[in-house]
């Protein structure tokens, strides 16, 4: 199924989910994992409020159903990944980014290729002909993982790819349903302390830069057009959650606990995830690049009319 196409099916999923419910007032805002923290903070200390935002939080399994959510309106503010905006743009769906949310940092960041235990698998070219699952066909960790095998001459097209989500993935290794999946934090260490697999390779490594944007506060252009004092009020409001975040680690984890359901032993022995409202045209463009060399894009996407307000 072509991203538009599958755009359009969510949307409509989303739609009748929605079971005709009238005009909302408040700001509806989608979350996924952990990374989505700063949503998290600024929701429950009251930030978003300050700023005069009414703003309800509502979880989606897989960053892939943003864009479908934002264009039936069922939410004014998604979170989502660079990866797929540049999808969304190149699909002809017009929609912008207004803040970043986490980061990508060299050498702190982890997204890893886990294999099953029992398996003999210690380089990328031990992956040729095994199934491995991504938490979403073009997603960014999808596209880490190609880029990776890339770089140490093995083709996508060799190996296997097909979607699971995070929750899913120690059970799919368990099972033997996949001989690998790309988790990030804090499952591969729920599945390495488990001993359902052992760590591969960290797809972080791939990365040319220090800092990347990864996961981004994305609205319609119509919807950002239309309310930009609203979109102003965002952008603050993030900047002060973000500002929130390091200082006030314990508050913060149980703000991802209440979230995310992750027990709290779990979310102690990891670092937080790494937050800046900024967003970077050079992430974008090393997104934009990336996924054209891997066919991902017909055209590469005009970047600066997506960062808003341009």
């Amino acid at each position: 199924m072509t991203f538009l196409a599958r755009v359009a099916a969510v949307a409509v999923l989303t739609l009748l989910a929605a079971g005709g419910a009238g005009a909302e007032t408040k700001i509806v805002m989608n979350y996924t994992t952990g990374e989505s923290v700063t949503a998290f903070v600024g929701k429950e200390t009251g930030i978003f409020a300050k700023h005069g935002l009414d703003v309800d939080l509502v979880p989606v399994v897989q960053n892939s159903n943003a864009p479908a959510a934002l264009v039936a309106n069922a939410v004014q503010i998604g979170m989502t990944q660079v990866a797929l905006l540049l999808q969304a743009a190149d699909s002809g769906i017009d929609l912008v980014a207004i803040a970043n949310g986490s980061e990508i940092v060299k050498g702190e960041s982890k997204y890893a290729v886990v294999a099953r235990t029992g398996l003999d698998i210690k380089t990328a070219k031990d992956l040729v002909g095994k199934k491995i699952g991504v938490p979403g066909i073009g997603a960014s960790i999808d596209i880490f993982f190609r880029a990776w095998l890339l770089a140490h001459d093995v083709q996508p097209g060799d190996v296997s790819i097909v979607e699971t989500t995070f929750p899913a993935m120690a059970d799919n290794l368990h099972s033997g349903n996949l001989d690998a999946v790309t988790p990030l934090e804090p499952f591969i260490t729920r599945i390495t302390a488990a001993k359902i697999g052992y760590e591969v390779a960290n797809l972080v490594d791939v990365v040319p830069q220090p800092r990347m944007n990864a996961l981004i506060f994305v609205t319609t252009r119509d919807w950002a057009d239309k309310n930009r004092d609203i979109v102003k009020a965002v952008q603050e409001a993030i900047v002060e959650a973000d500002a929130f975040i390091p200082a006030n680690p314990e508050k913060t984890r149980a703000y991802i606990n209440k979230y995310t359901k992750m027990p709290m032993e779990i979310l102690n022995s990891l670092p937080l995830p790494i937050v800046d409202p900024v967003l970077d045209k050079a992430s974008f463009a090393w997104w934009a690049d990336t996924m054209q060399r891997l066919h991902m894009l017909q055209a590469r996407p005009d970047i600066g009319k997506l960062l808003y307000p341009g």
